[in-house]
């Protein structure tokens, strides 16, 4: 991918943070309290494959629950979950993907430390091999939801 896709990719991400800190003072000032807002962390956006995102996205929905969409990236500092547990509601689901073997570490002391359900999908398609056919495996994914 160009450089240019990750500025647009960043420049997206921008402009969700603004969007999403107005509509929280929105909802504070209606509200009649204060708000105050700082960045916790940022981490470089990471590509997910288009086709692994809508097969995550329609298992979420047939556990009848909400797809929520965030900027990848953030699962490669384990830093990042100690910071942000605490920030999560009772009762807040975190969910989490891992396709490289640290992150998939990193899942799988999370899920030993806080608990939830660690599973690993993996995908194959028929595809040829000479006058045969044969299993084409995309590369797996880790999955890792706990409720706060």
């Amino acid at each position: 991918m160009s450089e240019q896709h990750f500025v647009r990719k960043g420049e997206r991400l921008a402009q969700a943070a603004a969007d999403i800190l107005g509509e929280a003072e929105a909802v504070a000032a209606r509200r009649g309290v204060g708000l105050n807002a700082r960045e916790l962390l940022r981490v470089k956006v990471v590509s997910c494959a288009p086709h692994l995102q809508d097969l995550l996205a329609a298992s979420v929905r047939e556990a009848n629950l909400p797809v929520r969409l965030l900027a990848s990236g953030a699962g490669h500092d384990a830093a990042m979950f100690d910071g942000l547990w605490p920030l999560l509601e009772p009762g807040t689901r975190l969910v989490a993907h891992a396709v490289t073997l640290e992150t998939d570490a990193l899942l799988s002391e999370l899920h030993r430390l806080r608990g939830g359900e660690l599973m690993r999908v993996e995908i194959s398609h028929a595809g040829k091999l000479g006058p045969y056919r044969s299993w084409e495996a995309e590369r797996p994914v880790v999955q890792w939801s706990a409720v706060k």
